[in-house]
């Protein structure tokens, strides 16, 4: 028999908030519970903590509470791949925090509305917000964000094939990242940098970054991060003809993305899983997985979809993200 779950501090403090009719204490822990869920992967109940909090907050004129409500909305609503409505919470919650003269809640819109871009397939726009979120973190002294900030540069740059300012980015990340102990930060940036490598036809140092990247996650439990990783050392397994282990690792990398619920994710395992498919001569197959990624992408939004994130190398390079950053913190 299960036990169920027992109810988390958040969920006591709105129990007490409810019980008091405190309205500003019940936003409060409204947002507190929706971190939890976003924490847990439970984004369609994140979504609805945040947006009972947003209600509440601006019934009582808290403008504040507005903001950090909008921008934790938004971040839900990228993780779900909604990027539209992303893209309005966060410019939203943009103009709040400026109005606040709140700089840290500026900063970690903008991180955020630059990936909801990206993922929407917007570069020139995400690289543009995510260079404002560079300077505003370097102003302020934020290391950590100016990691976040590099690590999506890096990723967007290489996408416009501008391969040597998308290594100058990662190599940067990589140097303040690592006297900090931020091994998740690190393992993105050894996979972007192993990205762009691919993308250069350089696959015996993109395999050894894509190890090192995974052996980082693993350790730290981080599956969005060994998926991310898996897909991109597959694709060169199946470009050196190590079709069987290709599969094996996107099959780990699609449960990985079905676990985390990140659609995105689930689409790029997909689309590594039909070209696996098709290098073995296995078309139908092949020809399911990519329906099955398009109607990820149709209910995304997304028309023009990379058929990958890492080309493999020798096959035509690609300008739209497929990118497997995740999504930023949510507030």
């Amino acid at each position: 028999m299960i036990e169920p779950r027992p109810p988390s501090p958040s969920t006591r403090a709105l129990d007490a908030a409810r019980a008091s009719a405190d309205r500003a204490a019940q936003a409060h822990a409204l947002i507190d519970l929706g971190r939890t869920h976003f924490q847990r992967g439970d984004y369609l109940q994140a979504t609805d903590c945040y947006g009972q909090a947003l209600t509440l907050a601006r019934e009582l004129d808290d403008h504040l509470m507005v903001a950090r409500a909008l921008g934790s909305l938004a971040t839900a609503h990228c993780a779900l791949g909604r990027y539209g409505e992303a893209i309005k919470g966060h410019r939203g919650a943009l103009e709040e925090f400026r109005d606040l003269n709140d700089q840290l809640g500026e900063v970690i819109n903008l991180s955020n509305l630059g990936l909801a871009y990206f993922r929407q397939g917007c570069l020139s726009e995400a690289s543009s917000v995510q260079q404002q979120a560079l300077a505003l973190c370097r102003d302020l002294d934020d290391q950590y964000g100016v990691v976040y900030a590099l690590n999506a540069l890096g990723e967007i740059s290489c996408h416009q094939g501008q391969y040597e300012q998308a290594e100058s980015y990662l190599w940067q990340s990589l140097q303040v990242c690592r006297p900090l102990g931020a091994q998740s930060l690190e393992a993105v940036a050894l996979t972007r940098l192993a990205d762009v490598h691919a993308q250069q036809h350089r696959a015996r140092e993109a395999t050894t970054l894509y190890r090192q990247a995974l052996a980082i996650c693993r350790q730290t439990g981080s599956r969005d991060g060994e998926a991310d990783a898996l897909i991109g050392i597959s694709h060169i397994l199946v470009a050196t003809g190590q079709i069987t282990q290709a599969r094996e690792g996107l099959t780990t990398a699609l449960t990985l993305a079905r676990q985390t619920r990140d659609p995105y994710q689930q689409a790029r395992a997909l689309q590594g899983l039909a070209a696996a498919c098709h290098a073995a001569d296995q078309h139908d197959q092949a020809r399911e997985h990519e329906q099955q990624a398009g109607d990820i992408h149709a209910a995304l939004g997304i028309t023009h979809p990379a058929t990958s994130h890492t080309q493999p190398p020798g096959s035509p390079n690609t300008s739209q993200p497929t990118t497997g950053s995740g999504s930023g913190p949510p507030f």
